[in-house]
Formats: structure tokens, sequence, C-alpha cells
């Protein structure tokens, strides 16, 4: 029995399907995930080895080029390429099409683990990781208040970035242009040399006087007991008072008698300005499953309630950019392209053919086709992103196309 027999002798039947269709592809829509492009992982691997205080040329001679030759044999190679920094080596490897790039990975961590004795023994654990073109932010927010420099970096650090990271669907937040604290100790020499001391014997004091760890434990019979050793400097006083030596009269000399010591912002590599003022810029990077509209959405309300909580210190919070509006467009436009289809096609075929039944049939056949198709992206795992979105697009007119030959044929024969 063909499908158009079908259709004709059992319409029920027929009706029931689409409907079905129908209600699977709202279903599938709404639970599509929506961000601007669509997830790709293209075969690369970034590996990333700090050598503290090396030149680029030691660099690339003691770094560089052993990691290359320990990578050139990872399976399925197709190109090596690096790059020699002062205190830093990176290494860029492209791999063939179709590797699985979390084998890959694992791979070059243990090809670079055999090779370890070889490297340099002051370098820093070699960093792994994965290319991929979604890792970005998709939500730049920037935070301006009545604040000193430090004490906004504190609000941002110690209250927004908490409930930012508690939202469902939020993968990280960093900051640019905040200012945190440090402590300066600025040493007099002249001093430190009328009394016989040198740098590194107050940085080891510095060292042994911030010490935080456990000890052991003491035990009995009837309990066993931690014990835990707590001597963290906890504020800059405390800093001030640390005795340095003792001289023979009795006198000890402390750190605030050769040194200056202040509590000043770090000095930034980056600086962030919103229309001509200082800022702090915050991005917001999602999680791969999560939907970047309703994250947005959530990230809207806590701004909200941000700068209600801390209105006192004029806190104003700004959405400087924002990926899910272009995803908003473009949904929003294919919505409106559909309503057009509909509304053209069913204008033409009841201008050309006279018949009020055949337009309300092709008023509710052209939408039902295109919602089923969201079933399918569903199932394949398909996302609402530029890329499908302009592909429903493209497929709006094909339908409108079919829509009309299919109903003249109908209504000639």
């Amino acid at each position: 029995m063909k499908i158009s027999d079908l259709s004709i002798k059992r319409p029920i039947y027929v009706t029931v399907l689409f409907l079905v269709i129908a209600l699977l592809g709202l279903i599938g829509f709404r639970s599509l995930q929506s961000e601007l492009m669509p997830k790709f992982t293209p075969p690369s691997l970034n590996v990333q080895v700090i050598y503290p205080g090396a030149s680029p040329t030691e660099v690339e001679n003691s770094l560089s080029r052993k990691l290359e030759d320990a990578l050139s044999s990872l399976q399925g190679v197709e190109s090596i390429r690096s790059y020699s920094f002062e205190g830093m080596s990176m290494v860029f490897v492209t791999m063939v099409y179709g590797t699985d790039i979390d084998k890959a990975m694992t791979d070059a961590q243990n090809k670079i683990d055999s090779k370890k004795a070889e490297l340099p023994s002051g370098i820093l654990s070699p960093i792994i990781n994965k290319i991929t073109v979604d890792e970005k932010s998709i939500i730049t927010l920037s935070a301006t208040a009545d604040l000193e420099p430090m004490d906004m970096a504190d609000l941002v650090q110690d209250r927004l970035m908490p409930d930012l990271l508690r939202i469902p669907g939020m993968a990280k937040v960093t900051t640019v242009g905040d200012k945190e604290r440090e402590i300066q100790v600025n040493l007099d020499m002249e001093k430190m040399k009328s009394l016989g001391l040198s740098p590194v014997q107050i940085l080891g004091v510095l060292r042994a006087a911030n010490l935080d760890f456990p000890t052991g434990s003491l035990k009995n019979e009837y309990a066993n007991t931690a014990v835990h050793l707590s001597g963290k400097l906890s504020n800059i006083e405390t800093i001030r008072s640390l005795v340095l030596t003792t001289l023979p009269t009795g006198t000890q000399i402390r750190l605030d008698d050769i040194a200056d010591i202040q509590e000043m912002p770090k000095d930034n590599l980056k600086l962030a300005r919103v229309d001509g003022k200082d800022a702090v810029l915050i991005d917001i990077f999602k999680q791969s499953d999560a939907n970047a509209i309703d994250l947005s959405d959530a990230v809207r309300e806590a701004v909200v309630q941000f700068e209600n909580a801390y209105q006192d210190d004029g806190l104003q919070v700004e959405f400087v950019s924002d990926t899910s509006d272009f995803t908003r467009d473009s949904i929003k436009s294919v919505i409106t392209d559909l309503l057009l289809a509909i509304i053209l096609v069913a204008l033409v075929i009841l201008l050309f053919l006279g018949n009020i039944r055949n337009a309300l049939i092709v008023m509710f056949v052209v939408p039902l086709s295109l919602i089923g198709a969201f079933i399918g992206m569903k199932l394949f795992n398909f996302s609402l992103n530029l890329m499908s979105l302009l592909g429903l697009s493209v497929v709006i007119g094909v339908l409108v196309d079919d829509a009309i030959v299919v109903i003249e044929n109908v209504f000639r024969h």
C-alpha cells in the first residue's frame, strides 16, 4: 500500500501520527541546547611547560626540542609547532582527523613522563589541553563601584564570583582588571649591611613564620588526637613584629626596623576600562552541556540581586557582551521566516487556486514539517546555533516550493 493510499483510506491514523510528530518535535525543541556556534573539537593538543628563570634560548635548547622529540612519536601526528618564551615552552600538536583526542592526551602525558629524566629539573608539571572552539566566554560583565581598588577586588572575588559559580550550568568565572592585595616588603640595604643581614636570611624568617601543616597525632588507649601546626601570618602587624636577630646587647631586631612594609594592590599586567573608567571584567564560561540562553537569563537575575544587595557601595554591573543575544535573534529570525512563508504560501494558493481548504492545509503542513526536524536534532545531539538555524531558514524555502507544487497537483487531479 502506497503512502498516499494509506493517507486517504486511514485519515485518523495519519492525523494521530502527525500529532505525535508535532508533540515530539515540540518536546525536542524545548530540550535542545542553545549556543552561538556548534561544538567542534579539532584534533589538536597544546602542551605548556613552565621553566622559571630560563631564557628563550635555554628553553628552546633544553626543553622545547626534547618535548618535540617526545611528542613526535605519538600515533597520528600531522604537524608539531613549538614556541619558546622566557620561562615557558608551548608546543602545539596537530593530529590527523579521526584521532581520539582524549587518548592522545593520555599518550602525550606518558611520552613526556618517559623523557622526564632528560628534561631540566627546575620545570613545573606539564599542562596538556585539547583545543576546542567552544571553550570561550559566553558572557562578559563589567563591574564598577564606589570602592578602593583592593576593596573592589575583595567584593568581586569573595562575594560576586562564589554566587555566580553556584548558577546551574556555570563552568568557571575569570576576572580581568581586579587589583588583588599583596604585602610589599621594601628592604633598607644600608641598615641590613650594618646589622650583617641578607635578603636570604629575611626570606627564611618569613617562610619559617608562615607554616601550616599537619605534624602527626597523639595516641593513647582512649583517644587518637591529630596535631596540626598552624602558624600562618594573619595580618600586617604580625609581619612587622617578626624577630630577625638578637644583638649581643639583648636588643631584638624586628622586620619593621629594616624594611618598609605596606599592604598595596598587586601590579596588574592587564587593565580593564569601560567608557573610559576603570572596571573589573568578569568572563563567564558555560559547561559543555549547558544551555546558553538559560544561563544568560540566570546571570541577569543574579546581576539584579547584586546591584540591590550592594547598592550602598554603588555597585553597577553591565553586560559588555552576551553571545546568547545572537542565538536569540537567530531563533526569532527563523520563526519570522516561517510565519512569512506560511502567510505567503497561503495567499498564493488562495489567490491562484481560489480554495480556502488547500490554503488551510498548507498553513498546518509547513510548520509541522519543520517541527519534525527537531526530533532528529535531539536524537543526533545537535544544538540550536547559527549553523543549524541557518539550515532551517534554507529548508523553509524548500518547504514553500514543495508545498505549492504538491497542492497545485492535488487540486488539478
